[in-house]
């Protein structure tokens, strides 16, 4: 049975050369302490937190970025349950690409404040959302982490994702792709 403190170890060892080393060492050592949730395709949110995972900022590419930090370590199961549990949790960018739905308009949610700590959300609204003011709209919500809200024709909300940790490219991207211009 290996302790955190081994996981801790081995995430160490595994990204010294990555550069977001410490995000991956404070994955490992959550899920060695909390591995408790089994992964399903329908991990609940309460089910992802209690393993250490907050299913709404955890973008797939983390887990692809863990998967990758863990494969020297293949061979132990909790390694594979680890990577299996945070696939089981994330959400993002990567699953709001997948399908072909439009959306009608989209609000960018956000604290001002906050705005240093996401620059290249910071850069997008300085130099990219004003092409796209006929359907997105920049607001601010005092205490708000950045959030993307989709609506659908009706004016309904249809979806939220959370966008602190996306490039300006994705952004734009995913704006242009799923929005009607």
């Amino acid at each position: 049975e290996q302790t955190p403190a081994a996981w801790t170890t081995m995430a160490t060892r595994a990204c010294r050369s990555c550069a977001g080393a410490a995000l991956l060492l404070a994955l490992a050592l959550a899920l060695a302490v909390l591995l408790a949730a089994p992964a399903s395709a329908e991990t609940s949110g309460a089910a992802c937190t209690q393993a250490g995972f907050n299913p709404d900022n955890l973008e797939c590419s983390t887990c692809d970025r863990l998967e990758r930090a863990l494969a020297g370590y293949a061979e132990n199961a909790r390694a594979a349950q680890v990577v299996d549990t945070c696939k089981a949790c994330c959400t993002g960018a990567d699953d709001a690409l997948q399908g072909d739905e439009l959306f009608a308009s989209a609000d960018l949610v956000l604290d001002p404040g906050y705005l240093s700590h996401f620059p290249d959300l910071k850069t997008f609204i300085d130099t990219k959302a004003a092409a796209f003011s006929k359907v997105l709209k920049v607001k601010s919500r005092w205490g708000r982490r950045p959030e993307l809200v989709l609506y659908d024709a009706t004016g309904q909300p249809a979806s939220s994702l959370a966008v602190e940790k996306w490039s300006v490219a994705e952004l734009e991207g995913f704006l242009h792709s799923k929005l009607h211009n």
